[in-house]
């Protein structure tokens, strides 16, 4: 960022209006760190127990994401399960998109049946 803009009182009434000597100001939008934000768990609990999935009973675990302290513009975050030779998991990776201004995303897990 580090944008600078100024805002200037005029005026456009008939008459005029009085203006004083103080018709303009500067603003500087500082240089943000983590203009795209920081990605993190919701919650520091991040274990999860989940039945085996059987037939047409499918069982989730979801993890929700956030992405705070900033959400300017696209956002994609690669995540991965390890190990991640498991029959137990699907999937076992993937991509969390975050679109411009969107800080609230999950992850979703199915375990799998033994085969």
């Amino acid at each position: 960022l580090d944008e600078h803009y100024s805002v200037i009182l005029s005026s456009h009434s008939i008459p005029p209006s009085k203006l004083g000597a103080a018709t303009q100001i500067n603003i500087t939008v500082l240089k943000n760190d983590d203009p795209h934000g920081v990605i993190q768990f919701i919650t520091q609990e991040c274990t999860k127990t989940i039945n085996e999935s059987k037939g047409d009973t499918l069982y989730t675990a979801t993890f929700p994401v956030i992405r705070d302290r900033g959400t300017f513009g696209d956002v994609s975050v690669f995540w991965i399960v390890d190990p991640i030779f498991t029959n137990d998991v699907y999937p076992v990776q993937g991509v969390v998109n975050f679109n411009n201004a969107e800080s609230s995303k999950n992850i979703t897990l199915q375990s799998l049946p033994d085969a």
